[in-house]
């Protein structure tokens, strides 16, 4: 207990641990998660781990080294271990559940891998769980290379999209507002717009886990489709 008339002494300030590029990425991850990826600024980034914006650049050479190693990071949470006695289809489609629950984990870095490629040990891992699956469906090497880029830009895509638009998501999950949109359909002169007043309340609804499966379905069967046919062509 600290007796009358004596100062308490001042505790010293906590100490700061040698910075490191798993500390950097680390913050630049909790950055992205708060802000979203715009809110990932060097000089945010130097504020949040307590340091000189120019200690970062003995760690990483610029925003776009950085961008990679965060996306790089990601995919580490990317389990790519299939189970080897599914079928090439079940292979893909739990490949593709996969890959979104670890975008979808850390809003807004779809959007980031939409213009950088990383081509580090969990980039090359991903790859090469895709291009076992694809090879296993009979596709030539060719086909298969296209498939992947298909099928991983479809759940990039569907990610980057459902994080950024916010006014869709407000319109499809907001009951009032989702009513507006099917009344403002329901209202449209069918002989006018058939296609859009026939599916307007379809398309405006927040189905997106049944979007997303159905459309990787649609993916899948087409490379099915294709398969067979250099089969029997």
């Amino acid at each position: 207990m600290r007796q009358p008339g004596t100062r308490q002494p001042r505790s010293a300030p906590p100490r700061i641990a040698g910075l490191t590029m798993a500390r950097i990425v680390d913050a630049a991850l909790q950055l992205v998660d708060a802000d979203g990826a715009d809110g990932l600024q060097m000089r945010a980034l130097a504020t949040r781990l307590g340091v000189a914006q120019s200690a970062l650049y003995k760690h990483v050479p610029g925003k776009d080294a950085l961008l990679e190693a965060l996306l790089e990071r990601v995919l580490g949470d990317f389990d790519t271990d299939i189970d080897p006695d599914l079928s090439w289809r079940d292979q893909l489609t739990e490949l593709a559940h996969r890959f979104r629950a670890a975008l979808h984990a850390h809003s807004g870095l779809a959007g980031l891998l939409k213009t950088h490629d990383p081509l580090g040990e969990n980039s090359t891992r991903t790859l090469d769980a895709w291009a076992r699956a694809l090879l296993r469906a009979g596709l030539s090497e060719e086909e298969a290379g296209h498939a992947w880029f298909t099928l991983v830009h479809y759940v990039i895509g569907f990610e980057a999209t459902w994080a950024f638009d916010g006014r869709n998501v407000t319109r499809a999950f907001d009951p009032e507002a989702l009513a507006e949109v099917h009344a403002r359909f329901d209202a449209l002169d069918p002989a006018r717009y058939p296609g859009a007043a026939a599916l307007g309340r379809h398309i405006w609804n927040p189905a997106v886990e049944e979007r997303f499966a159905f459309g990787l379905a649609l993916l899948v069967d087409g490379l099915a489709a294709r398969a067979a046919n250099r089969v029997n062509p």
